[in-house]
């Protein structure tokens, strides 16, 4: 899928507006439903500490990768305090 180099003057939506046409691509061709593909994106915006205690196998028993995946904040510290978690403690 070819996007314009200039998306805002080509009359394309916004940003976000590309990124879910994207994410509903992706789902088509690989079968997935699209709030699957979602969450999964959701998952690189994490704070690296999270990440790591994801690999870690460190996370708070009552925190599931879909707590995580599912609208996460955009700043990390506010991640942290959702999941009421600091790793380097």
């Amino acid at each position: 899928m070819g996007y314009p180099a200039n998306p805002t003057a080509a009359g394309a939506g916004s940003r976000a507006s590309l990124v879910a046409d994207a994410g509903n691509e992706i789902a088509q061709l690989e079968g997935l439903d699209n709030s699957y593909i979602s969450r999964m994106v959701n998952l690189t915006t994490l704070a690296p500490d999270i990440v790591e205690a994801i690999l870690d196998d460190c996370l708070p028993p009552n925190i599931t990768l879909f707590d995580l995946a599912v609208d996460p904040p955009r700043l990390w510290s506010k991640q942290r305090e959702k999941v009421k978690f600091n790793y380097w403690r």
